[in-house]
């Protein structure tokens, strides 16, 4: 049976955006429905950079830096902050004692839900699941009702109806080989001209990665 893979769209910084519900700033509202509506990332992406297409390194960077680092931003979460000052600031007072609280804080906020909240009352009403990092994982059958359960959890707790997101689940080995599936089809497209290059990489691969260097060989037929 397929599995799908059930999250809260831009979760770490939705779980912010409860802390910042007494701010009364317009850029802070604005903050919050991005969050809420999960729109945050691409949309800080169109506003920095010009376009959606950098969406994913907006993601990343915001995470670790913006939430999770002690000092050392790039130009990016830079921006952000000024662009959100009620935000930075219930930031900078969650990294207050310690800068590792920040990450804290929001995580146990995501186990609470996402655990005692959603995962144990699916156990105990019969649907099998599973929990992977912030997703709860269900055979494609149970989804529309687990996401209106989720969704549902939140309006009481919360108050907010959140965005969610859905995909088919990969196991870690499937989402490797699909990943690798697509270095190597990258690979071989550039090498079609530069055969001393191939040569050179699959010696190289056999030698740390014979998994890797048995697809590599199975779909490069000009070698």
């Amino acid at each position: 049976a397929t599995l799908m893979e059930i999250d809260i769209a831009n979760a770490q910084f939705f779980f912010l955006s409860l802390l910042l519900v007494k701010d009364k700033l317009p850029s802070t509202k604005k903050f919050i429905k991005l969050c809420q509506d999960g729109e945050l990332y691409k949309t800080i992406a169109i506003d920095y950079y010009g376009d959606d297409s950098n969406r994913d390194l907006v993601k990343r960077k915001l995470i670790a830096e913006f939430l999770f680092s002690e000092r050392n931003w790039s130009k990016l979460s830079k921006w952000v902050a000024k662009e959100y000052p009620g935000v930075a600031e219930v930031v900078k007072q969650l990294k207050a004692d310690r800068f590792q609280n920040c990450a804290r804080t929001l995580q146990r906020g995501e186990a609470s839900l996402m655990v005692d909240k959603i995962f144990l009352p699916l156990l105990k009403s019969g649907i099998t699941t599973y929990t992977v990092h912030d997703s709860i994982i269900v055979q494609e059958q149970h989804a529309k009702d687990v996401a209106a359960f989720i969704k549902e959890t939140c309006v009481d707790l919360y108050g907010v109806n959140p965005q969610l997101n859905f995909e088919v689940f990969l196991s870690r080995r499937q989402a490797k080989n699909n990943t690798i599936q697509t270095h190597i089809d990258n690979l071989i497209s550039y090498g079609k001209g530069n055969p001393k290059v191939l040569d050179k990489f699959l010696r190289d691969l056999k030698d740390e990665n014979s998994m890797i260097h048995e697809l590599f060989v199975r779909n490069n037929a000009f070698i």
